[in-house]
């Protein structure tokens, strides 16, 4: 079959097994249907790569599986899309009981395809503290990993963003291969060279102490150095209101500090933002501008309520909130998407929209066109890799850091639905449209990451001093 089931399946504790086959198929038959509506279906693949797919999972049910290998083969199949807005979780059924509610205390960063232990979040196991992880209970680390990206997607499979999402789910995802045991046999180099073998035991993920909040907004203003960093870690509307954050003022109240003192270079960091709202990203870029610009270009959807599959969302009727905020016309055998409030022709510069009622703000006053560095990694995702690329475009600025997770010009998003696989309860998600950014320069591939001027590697001697090579 297309996608064989890892040995490491076989480590996993056998549960979840109450499915029947007809129960099986008949999630299977949602899952396909779901699947086919994709809006990025053929984005990546031929027709005839993507039956294979639909073809192997059927194989799959006729020969018998559980239902957890039926839930990572669904996950294989929707990470073999290359979109990395897609994904599956056990959903309210088997969510309480899938394994991975005991974890690994460290945390993991991935340099090179290698894995250093970068912290301890219990205080113990200070002997492993920026070591290289050689493997976990007999199973070595680059199977591990490689396991990992396996199941990671990715727009168009792109290995940084497979690397960094991956750091931050790595201890986690361990106590999904072995079942959530007590204890993992641990072997790992220490910086000195010596081999280190110990026995780690995991925690509940309710015991682990709180990690203090990093704000979703964060500004330095160095007039001494002409510098200014704006770090931007996310575009998500729910974090910005958790944290108490009036996103449009901060930006506004920063921009204006800048054209006060006058300063010369402002960096915008990115490399934590895994993207949200595309017009709170459009209003960083109307800063910026030196005039009107398109942000997006066409999209595409081949979600128009009438599917199958729309009585296992919480929209049974198939009236989709996507259709309340955007017009569609028929294209072919999909659906244009001609407007919606982030799919206008033309963004004007000097006004943004603003506020929970889009007013517009005039923000002629507080322009800027003077030199910009913007900071990226593979983390750097969704509407921020928009940004970004729309960033590369301009005059006077620089890309430092890493490849985007995201590719440069074509994505899937722009709102998602929900699925509800109707026996296993799996939920699937999905994005509503595939859409374009409106890009001016030919030799930009729209497939491939955002490349950055300057690539720097983060290595092992940085973890343990604590460097930011950025």
């Amino acid at each position: 079959m297309l996608f064989p089931v890892s040995l490491l399946q076989a480590q996993k504790i056998a549960q979840h097994d109450a499915l029947t086959v007809e129960e099986l198929q008949a999630d299977l038959d949602v899952f396909l249907d779901v699947y086919d509506h994709h809006p990025g279906l053929h984005l990546y693949h031929t027709p005839k790569e993507t039956d294979s797919v639909k073809a192997a999972l059927q194989h799959l049910i006729q020969n018998g599986t559980s239902t957890e290998v039926f839930y990572t083969e669904l996950l294989r199949a929707l990470t073999f899309l290359g979109d990395g807005h897609t994904g599956i979780s056990p959903g309210a059924v088997y969510g309480e009981t899938f394994p991975g509610n005991r974890i690994i205390p460290f945390g993991f960063r991935i340099l090179r395809d290698t894995v250093y232990i970068s912290a301890l979040k219990t205080g113990s196991y200070s002997e492993c503290l920026f070591s290289r992880l050689l493997s976990v209970n007999g199973v070595d680390a680059d199977s591990l990993l490689r396991h990992m990206y396996a199941l990671t997607c990715a727009d168009n499979q792109n290995h940084i963003f497979k690397q960094a999402f991956t750091e931050r789910t790595f201890g986690r995802n361990l106590s999904y291969f072995f079942g959530a045991t007590a204890c993992y046999e641990m072997v790992c180099l220490s910086p000195a060279g010596d081999t280190i073998i110990t026995q780690v035991n995991s925690v509940s993920k309710q015991d682990l102490p709180v990690s203090p909040s990093v704000p979703p907004l964060h500004s330095v203003i160095d007039s001494e150095h002409d510098l200014a960093i704006l770090t931007i870690n996310t575009f998500q509307y729910p974090l910005l209101v958790d944290a108490g954050t009036d996103f449009h003022s901060f930006l506004d109240k920063f921009f204006k500090k800048v054209r006060r003192k006058k300063i010369g270079h402002v960096v915008i960091d990115l490399r934590e933002n895994y993207g949200g709202s595309s017009v709170l990203a459009l209003s960083v870029f109307a800063y910026l501008s030196p005039e009107d610009f398109r942000y997006m270009d066409h999209s595409f959807t081949s979600l128009d309520g009438s599917e199958s599959f729309a009585r296992f969302t919480p929209y049974p009727d198939g009236h989709y909130p996507f259709f309340n905020t955007h017009d569609t016309t028929a294209a072919g055998n999909r659906l244009l998407v001609s407007n919606g409030e982030d799919s206008k022709e033309i963004f004007s510069a000097n006004t943004i929209p603003f506020g929970p009622k889009k007013k517009l703000r005039d923000i002629t006053a507080n322009k800027y066109d003077r030199k910009l560095y913007v900071l990226t990694s593979g983390m750097t995702f969704s509407s921020a890799s928009v940004l970004t690329a729309k960033c590369a475009e301009r005059p006077n600025t620089t890309l430092i850091g890493e490849p985007t997770g995201s590719a440069a010009g074509v994505f899937c998003g722009g709102g998602f639905l929900y699925v509800s696989l109707p026996h296993s309860g799996f939920r699937v998600e999905l994005p509503y449209m595939e859409r374009h950014v409106a890009l001016t320069d030919p030799d930009t591939d729209p497939h491939l990451p955002v490349m950055p001027d300057h690539w720097i590697d983060i290595h092992q001697a940085d973890l343990m001093e604590g460097r930011d090579p950025v």
